[in-house]
Order: C-alpha cells, then structure tokens, then sequence
C-alpha cells in the first residue's frame, strides 16, 4: 500500500502548483513555444524569481519525501557492540 504523503509536503506540492500557473500566465506563448525574449523586464524579472522559487519548492518537496521515507527506518551503521 502506497504511504500518505506528509502535510508538508502536500502544502509544499499545491504552492508549486500555484508558482507554476503564475509563471504559465506571465510567459508569451509565440506559435506554441515560450518566447521569453518578447517579455518586458519587469515581467521577466518576475518569471526568472518564481523559477528560482520553484526550484527551491522542489528541493523541499524532495528532502520532506526522503526524511518521511527514512523516519521509520532504523539507523545502521558502524556500530561497535560493548
């Protein structure tokens, strides 16, 4: 049975949802491709910091998923017996 996400991470999934139709609203669309070159520079100012926070959203997303993926697991290592 596939795990529940953890909260965090399923906040942090619907705020990368919300960057990315911010960022889908904001860049021309020019015969189906993305024409940055054609934003003025307030908007592509815009765009380049939602991407930055995307990115940033992702790694998050990605480090909550490993640390919900080993919070169960014990921990092994070089451990000495006394």
């Amino acid at each position: 049975a596939k795990r529940a996400e953890p909260a965090k991470v399923a906040t942090l999934r619907d705020e990368l949802k919300a960057v990315d139709i911010q960022i889908g609203k904001l860049k021309p669309k020019e015969n189906g491709k993305d024409s940055i070159s054609q934003m003025n520079q307030q908007d592509a100012a815009i765009v380049q910091a939602l991407m930055t926070k995307k990115g940033d959203l992702e790694k998050m997303i990605s480090d909550a998923m490993k640390a919900a993926s080993g919070a169960g697991q014990p921990v092994s290592g070089n451990r000495k017996g006394s």
